[in-house]
């Protein structure tokens, strides 16, 4: 979604969580939004980005000021021009070729800079050329020293939120817990959610900077030059004129090669040495010609390159706002129309287990799914006598076993193979383990996580994904999420 988009749903989804009883947000509000945007239609962050715009006055009115704040955290967006213009200011201020209207034809700050940017180039190069996934670690700073520009930002962007919460805080004294957790998680996932897009934006305005630096610094040579004359000179303890026509030759040959002529000769070189001195205004259009060369092009081009990034970035920003959450929003869930048919086998669940996998089962699969829960197969029952899925829309079969029971091959891993060969196309099989019984009649967790992983290899090798989990807990931390992903892996069998 595009960038203001993932600001309005981290945004809202922030609050939200921070908000359970509706004080700042109220629960009547939400239920209107997410009716709405189900009945507009449209994928999950479609259905996600509407309904987010449609609370999002709401969440302002409670709480003024959000827009500016919003605007405040688009990181680094709109700064190019401010980055390019003190850049360039700073370059024209600075004067390399110094104040005695001598300059040696050897310029050590041009050479600085020569080896600084090409120093940035080699681990540009790098970066861009290391695999994927370790790229894709670094890509939050990306090479330095743009990644010291995005911890900048950062760092303006956390006081930013913090003055804001403390305001709110001061203003909405009723409401400030809620103002301040609700701006806090917002403030967490945004920052994880942008960190790509800041990176892509730091490393673009870095190079901006470095352009419009040596813009600068050369548009200021050509100016001082036209109002003092230049002598140019040098001087050296070990090199003689060859030798330093020699280090000329490599350091100014491209930019002479552009312009059409040669580097001045030994002869030449050897007439200028200190204390004799030449007209320096040839040696100052080599120069600039070298820097256009070796730091204003390049930099442009990387420059285009990062803003083509951070642009497709904006344009297109993932986010993970989490399968429970996009569900109750009003998404579609991991397998839209699909009804849920949950065999018990060898095991009666708890009423609380079955209310808290009901609970997760809309979570995955959205809140208008379908669940079916058949009456408990027996130990040893075949797959011929569980029910057949009904209707031709997609159905997911949860196997729900118990932990307690010790998997075997013979009788549970069977059961899921004949299962697996009985399934249509459209459908998927996910086994899911109970572990309250065991868990409160063994208390121990390597014994309980031996346990799983018995289960999990037993399953594993039968050809379905397995996962376990803590029914009689009502929020089990990530059920939702390894259920999500279950749900999605292709069985091998069948």
């Amino acid at each position: 979604m595009r960038e203001a988009q993932a600001q309005a749903v981290l945004l809202v989804r922030a609050f939200e969580e921070a908000d359970p009883q509706g004080r700042v947000l109220p629960a009547h509000d939400r239920a209107a939004a997410t009716e709405a945007a189900r009945a507009a239609g449209g994928d999950d962050e479609t259905v996600l980005a509407a309904r987010a715009a449609s609370l999002l006055p709401a969440l302002e009115g409670a709480v003024p000021g959000l827009p500016r704040l919003l605007a405040a955290t688009r990181f680094l967006a709109g700064l190019g021009p401010v980055v390019v213009g003190a850049a360039f200011v700073l370059g024209l201020a600075t004067n390399v070729l110094g104040p005695e209207r001598h300059v040696s034809v050897l310029q050590k700050p041009f050479l600085l800079v020569f080896a600084w940017n090409l120093a940035v180039y080699v681990a540009w190069a790098a970066w861009a050329l290391a695999p994927h996934r370790t790229r894709a670690a670094a890509d939050a700073t990306g090479p330095a020293p743009s990644g010291r520009l995005a911890g900048l930002a950062l760092r303006v962007y956390d006081r930013a939120v913090a003055r804001f919460s403390r305001g709110e805080a001061r203003r909405r004294a009723r409401d400030a817990e809620v103002v301040a957790a609700g701006l806090a998680r917002y403030a967490a996932a945004w920052r994880r959610a942008s960190a790509p897009l800041l990176a892509a934006r730091a490393r673009g305005a870095f190079h901006l900077a470095s352009l419009a630096l040596a813009l600068g610094v050369v548009v200021g040579m050509f100016v001082r030059g036209l109002a003092f004359r230049y002598e140019a000179t040098w001087e050296s303890t070990f090199l003689d004129a060859s030798a330093m026509r020699g280090v000329l030759a490599v350091v100014l040959g491209p930019a002479a090669a552009a312009l059409g002529r040669a580097v001045p000769g030994v002869a030449e070189v050897a007439a200028m040495e200190a204390p004799a001195s030449g007209p320096a205004g040839g040696w100052i259009v080599l120069y600039a010609v070298t820097a256009a060369l070796f730091v204003v092009l390049p930099r442009a081009l990387l420059a285009m390159l990062e803003a083509r990034t951070a642009s497709r970035l904006a344009a297109r920003l993932p986010v993970a706002v989490g399968t429970a959450y996009a569900s109750r929003a009003g998404g579609a869930g991991v397998m839209p129309g699909a009804r849920v048919e949950v065999l018990p086998y060898s095991h009666t669940p708890s009423v609380r287990a079955l209310e808290s996998l009901q609970a997760a089962l809309h979570d995955v699969f959205g809140t208008k799914a379908q669940v079916l829960i058949s009456t408990p197969l027996s130990y040893g029952a075949e797959a011929a006598t569980a029910p057949d899925p009904v209707g031709e829309s997609p159905a997911c079969r949860i196997v729900l076993v118990s932990l307690a029971q010790t998997p075997e091959t013979e009788v549970h891993a069977r059961f899921v193979r004949e299962l697996l060969a009985l399934r249509r196309p459209q459908d998927r099989l996910v086994v899911l383990a109970d572990a309250s019984p065991y868990r409160a009649r063994v208390g121990d967790p390597e014994r309980v996580d031996e346990r799983r992983r018995l289960w999990t290899r037993t399953v594993s090798e039968a050809g379905a994904p397995f996962l376990a989990a803590d029914l009689d807990l009502r929020d089990e931390p990530g059920r939702v999420e390894r259920l999500a992903a279950a749900v999605r892996t292709e069985p091998r069998g069948g």
